[in-house]
């Protein structure tokens, strides 16, 4: 059996990952039958695995219970300190860090843009995606911070949170993040993260937050 014939029996009716053809937005095309359809439903989906280990780092573990209580508290401050609603662009500029993939699944959540910049731009490149870009929010690590320190009325960005920066604070106001909980005690250069936000515009407090839903929602199929 070569790969084609492989291929057409995975995909087939009764297959692994059986392939269905579907209208989506009045346009044909196939889709798998079963599984997430969408990434909010992929990360929903991984609740269900629990004190597993989800994300290793150095000495950092998260289990999926950890990484979801870290997710779903970062999107509810997304959404109720920054304003940030579906369809707004959320930048993410930092290194392979676990903050990485929780800004990321967050943004999921709130049906907003995840716009991941690659670390290793220079200054002029990464300013320049910044200003075409325009997210609502950057989330950057204390190196890209640095990088972007200069940029000034060219990103309407709201906020950004920096972790795991190592030298000297960076001039913003002290805040307690999502991620400042570890399951491991001893870190080699954790230290406290902060949050910069140079223009923040107020958010109207709310008497009761809304609730972050975490009921998958179906795409619309005809």
């Amino acid at each position: 059996m070569d790969d084609r014939e492989r291929l057409a029996s995975l995909t087939a009716p009764g297959g692994a990952f059986p392939l269905v053809r579907r209208s989506v937005g009045g346009v044909t095309v196939e889709v798998f039958d079963r599984g997430p359809r969408t990434l909010r439903e992929a990360f929903l989906a991984t609740r269900r695995h629990g004190d597993r280990e989800a994300i290793v780092y150095r000495d950092d573990r998260y289990t999926y219970a950890d990484q979801w209580a870290i997710v779903v508290t970062l999107a509810h401050r997304l959404r109720d300190k920054l304003g940030v609603v579906k369809g707004d662009r959320v930048a993410i500029a930092m290194r392979n860090y676990p903050e990485f993939a929780f800004a990321f699944w967050a943004a999921q959540l709130l049906g907003a843009v995840a716009v991941p910049l690659n670390a290793w731009l220079k200054a002029a490149e990464m300013t320049e995606l910044v200003r075409e870009t325009a997210p609502k929010v950057l989330f950057a690590d204390r190196e890209r911070v640095d990088q972007l320190r200069g940029v000034e009325g060219s990103a309407r960005s709201s906020g950004c949170a920096a972790p795991r920066h190592r030298s000297t604070t960076p001039t913003c106001s002290t805040s307690t993040t999502p991620w400042t909980r570890r399951r491991t005690a001893t870190s080699s250069r954790t230290t406290s993260p902060r949050s910069c936000s140079p223009r923040v515009r107020p958010v109207a407090p709310r008497a009761r937050p809304a609730p972050i839903s975490t009921t998958p929602r179906r795409c619309s199929t005809s």
